[in-house]
């Protein structure tokens, strides 16, 4: 299962790669909103990924990043109400996750597809 592992450690780091090459295509405007963080950590630079492991296999992959990266998404703003909210929604994240569950989805069946196979056919 090492070899699992290890796709899944070179998956989770191509797609925070891709999140954070996402938020720099972004938008003058939008890129000054997300780079001038109140603690001077821009959201590209805050974005990792934590593969969480469990019985010796990633069980959960987390991709955390800096909290203004989500309310920035969602187009929250501070002292607006939502209906009045100057901002728009910015989805910087999603599309990372649409393109990529595929693969992720692929690594997993062939690695675990080969195992349940073998258990299946020590069941007969």
């Amino acid at each position: 299962m090492e070899a699992l592992n290890q796709e899944v450690k070179q998956w989770s780091q191509q797609s925070a790669a891709m999140m954070a090459a996402k938020v720099r295509m972004l938008t003058n405007q939008n890129k000054h909103q997300l780079l001038k963080a109140k603690k001077g950590i821009g959201l590209a630079k805050s974005i990792k990924y934590k593969n969480l492991m469990r019985f010796g296999n990633v069980e959960r992959i987390v991709f955390p990043f800096a909290k203004h990266g989500y309310f920035f998404a969602v187009g929250a703003s501070r002292g607006h109400k939502a209906k009045t909210n100057p901002r728009k929604k910015v989805d910087w994240y999603n599309f990372v996750f649409e393109d990529r569950f595929e693969k992720l989805a692929d690594i997993v069946v062939r690695h675990y597809g080969d195992e349940a196979a073998l258990k299946a056919s020590d069941l007969k």
